[in-house]
């Protein structure tokens, strides 16, 4: 491995980030740091920084029994996660509203709504993306930096949570897709109201389902 424009800590990082993102490592598998010496010709020191910096991001988990593991989805830790997201969200929902951006928020999801579309019949992470950014990717638009530091500090655990949601529900694809354009349309008819509504009723079967899991 070799450091260019970016460190080789960072090198690390990214590339431990994406496998967990695309399932190389599962939930709760170790992660051997000698292994990875090995595999990319370098000492420990970058590998456990990379992890530390993965774990205070949540993606992975460390114990002295245990060592490294990636971050292990419990129902409680999933359904923290959504209902925090769901909380920013509906929190500021009605700011688009106020500050005259309803058109700026249609052209959003309708764009996003049509991702997700036309990845449907690919691979499920990129699906996920697409689901996401509809849901919650709208609370950067506000170009308000405290506002999406919050969204940033949680997002990686969501697209973790909704991944494994899919993945054992994977008759919700065509089902999301369908309450995404019913959330749409309330935002033609400029009803925040009825808006706010239809989002928590698409997580709320979520929710029910992590929860009982």
């Amino acid at each position: 491995m070799k450091s260019k424009k970016h460190s080789i800590k960072q090198q690390v990082y990214d590339i431990l980030k994406t496998r967990i993102f695309t399932q190389y490592y599962t939930s709760n598998e170790k992660i051997n740091i000698m292994l990875l010496s090995q595999e990319f010709h370098i000492s420990n020191a970058p590998i456990r920084e990379a992890l530390s910096k993965l774990e205070s991001e949540g993606l992975v988990t460390f114990t002295q029994n245990s060592g490294h593991r990636v971050v292990r989805l419990r129902p409680k830790l999933c359904q923290d996660v959504i209902e925090t997201a769901l909380s920013l969200l509906l929190g500021n929902i009605e700011l688009f509203a106020e500050k005259n951006m309803l058109q700026e928020l249609t052209a959003y999801m309708e764009q996003t709504l049509q991702k997700q579309k036309d990845t449907a019949s690919q691979d499920i992470f990129s699906f996920v993306s697409t689901a996401i950014h509809f849901d919650f990717g709208i609370l950067t638009l506000f170009e308000n930096k405290i506002l999406t530091k919050l969204y940033e500090n949680i997002s990686d655990l969501l697209y973790l949570v909704i991944l494994q949601y899919y993945q054992n529900h994977l008759e919700q694809f065509e089902i999301s897709i369908a309450e995404h354009t019913e959330i749409l349309s309330t935002l033609y008819e400029h009803d925040i109201e009825s808006f706010k509504y239809h989002i928590k009723n698409h997580y709320k079967q979520m929710l029910s389902t992590i929860y009982t899991s």
